[in-house]
């Protein structure tokens, strides 16, 4: 029984998350309520306060997920001989979740919640390349910078390459193209 009610309390946060994504569509974040998102989601009210405190307990919850699955994503990818290639898998993989749900990331990024999504994912990323990278300094020595150092600007990189992405409608393989030859720089 405790599998069911599982599932039907991840299926409750799905309908809900989905409500508020579509709504973001159409209108400001400040501007949603509670009862919008409950009615999109056809889900009562009481139903909602079960499980959130509010609309921006929902909004984390979101934002959790979102991040989860870049890195769920960009993390089978990440692992690389070296920091540049790890790196450049992270991107990939970040790259390549985004493009399979763009017009949400886009409402997102571009909506009120575009600032606290982005830094949530910075932190993420951040802790997935630290991760990695003292992996990289543990099997090859220590490269000369500390890896937290390192995964801080790849990160802030990689986040910011994205904004760049969206504005300029290119490909993933054209970014990545792009990021390749910088880091050759």
């Amino acid at each position: 029984m405790e599998q069911i009610t599982d599932l039907r309390i991840r299926r409750t946060h799905r309908l809900l998350a989905d409500a508020l994504i579509a709504l973001m569509q159409e209108k400001a974040f400040e501007k949603i309520t509670v009862i919008e998102i409950c009615a999109q989601a056809m889900v009562h009210r009481a139903t909602f306060y079960k499980y959130f405190e509010d609309k921006y307990q929902l909004l984390d919850y979101c934002v959790h997920e979102i991040g989860t699955r870049f890195i769920e994503n960009a993390g089978k990818k990440s692992a690389g001989a070296d920091c540049r290639e790890c790196f450049l898998n992270m991107a990939r993989g970040i790259l390549t979740e985004f493009e399979a749900h763009k017009d949400t990331y886009i409402t997102i990024l571009k909506r009120d919640a575009g600032y606290y999504l982005t830094h949530k994912m910075q932190d993420m990323v951040n802790y997935e390349l630290t991760v990695q990278f003292e992996r990289i300094c543990d099997e090859d020595g220590n490269i000369g910078i500390p890896p937290h150092a390192l995964a801080h600007f790849y990160s802030g990189a990689c986040i910011n390459i994205m904004y760049w992405w969206v504005d300029n409608g290119l490909s993933v393989e054209e970014v990545m193209k792009y990021m390749e030859n910088i880091l050759n720089l």
